[in-house]
């Protein structure tokens, strides 16, 4: 019965700590690291979902549309 009371007061401790350590509001002027993980989670994701990669190719081409059409509407000269 000891051992059961000592394993849940760890679990309690645990959990709380991992609920205070996600709750904390991030710093704005900390730079946010990227993993170094990430490029071998990409090629993760690239052999489990092929066609991850071609959405993402659609989103950096829609991105790029959007930023030549705003410049193209600062072009337009003003008619008065």
């Amino acid at each position: 019965m000891l051992d059961f009371l000592f394993y849940a007061l760890l679990l309690v401790l645990a959990l709380g700590s991992i609920i205070l350590i996600a709750s904390r509001e991030p710093n704005p002027n900390k730079k946010r690291r990227s993993g170094a993980l990430s490029g071998a989670l990409g090629a993760f994701n690239e052999f489990y979902q092929p066609s991850a990669k071609e959405a993402a190719v659609i989103v950096e081409e829609q991105a790029r549309a959007r930023k030549q059409s705003g410049s193209e509407d600062k072009k337009k000269p003003q008619s008065k």
